[in-house]
């Protein structure tokens, strides 16, 4: 299955196109041979210092899930809001508890926060990322 690229340029607009076929079949599309055919794919342009050691314009790759209750604490996932946008974060699921998630940055300089699941659009499971720096 194709990957849909979502650079940071067209992020604003994805919140309101990511369930429109023609908006994510403008996306380009891309293919990663050891990823699983089988799964739904989709890689985010991030901005930002909030993850390290990832850092702003890298590229993340994640898996479609579908149920917000496979959630694991402490992973990394891209999560699609209403009104936060996207964000790449390590979650935990506090759905049982507050119907929400809550989203931790890396870099200890940002406070956690939590997000309501009813405003939470899509998550994906960190499956890998790409950068363009090299740095020794």
């Amino acid at each position: 299955e194709n990957i849909e690229l979502v650079p940071q340029a067209a992020s604003a607009g994805y919140t309101t196109g990511y369930s429109d076929s023609n908006y994510v079949g403008e996306l380009t599309k891309f293919q990663l041979p050891f990823l699983g055919r089988n799964k739904t794919h989709r890689t985010f342009q991030i901005k930002g210092d909030s993850m390290p050691p990832l850092k702003s314009g890298y590229w993340v790759t994640g898996e479609y899930i579908q149920n917000f209750e496979d959630i694991k604490d402490g992973k990394p996932y891209i999560i699609v809001t209403e009104n936060e946008g996207i964000a790449f974060k390590l979650v935990y699921n506090k759905i049982s508890d507050s119907k929400s998630l809550l989203l931790v940055s890396t870099n200890p300089i940002y406070e956690p926060y939590k997000v309501n699941v009813e405003e939470v659009l899509e998550v994906w499971g960190f499956v890998n990322s790409i950068n363009t720096d090299f740095e020794i």
